[in-house]
């Protein structure tokens, strides 16, 4: 199995930690750009493409609408791998037109007082894709959805904003 785009590789984990065989891409551009030109192709007899995105939440998108990518919110804070604390803010911006999201990710992170003794910003740029447009791009190239679920553990997609797709 192949985690196309697989960011921190948190699902790579999960996966083997339940004795799945996985790899992950996502830093090699070259990679990247040959699996989404030919993911149905490239995939193996009996393979299946999974992937997880997230069904929009029209009162968030309503919200973002009138942010600018400098309006930070607090997300959480928690102790990153050096065992320093950090705070994650975003700022998030909505163009109903495109569908597109865009905006921040600031992260802080801070001395044992509480200080931000460091600052790093990433952008953010993605395209939001509704469930039926999602399922109707998956039948479009030819792929025949086997099930979309709510969660990790096979919750039910149904109601639910997390969808995960067998394909």
């Amino acid at each position: 199995m192949i985690d196309i785009a697989c960011g921190t590789g948190a699902v790579l984990l999960y996966l083997a930690q339940h004795g799945i065989f996985a790899d992950g891409t996502d830093l090699s551009e070259a990679m990247c750009r040959a699996a989404l030109i030919n993911i149905r192709e490239n995939l193996v007899d009996g393979g299946m493409l999974t992937f997880n995105t997230f069904d929009p939440h029209p009162v968030f998108q309503a919200q973002q609408m009138n942010t600018k990518d400098t309006d930070y919110s607090l997300r959480l804070e928690y102790t990153n791998k050096e065992g320093m604390r950090e705070r994650l803010y975003n700022a998030i911006s909505y163009d109903p037109y495109t569908q597109i999201m865009s905006g921040n990710w600031k992260f802080e992170t801070l001395d044992d007082n509480g200080a931000v003794i460091g600052e790093r910003v990433r952008p953010l740029k993605m395209r939001q894709t509704y469930r039926q447009e999602m399922r109707y791009l998956l039948e479009l190239t030819g792929f025949e959805i086997v099930n979309v679920y709510g969660g990790y553990n096979k919750e039910s997609g149904e109601g639910s904003a997390k969808m995960l797709f067998g394909a």
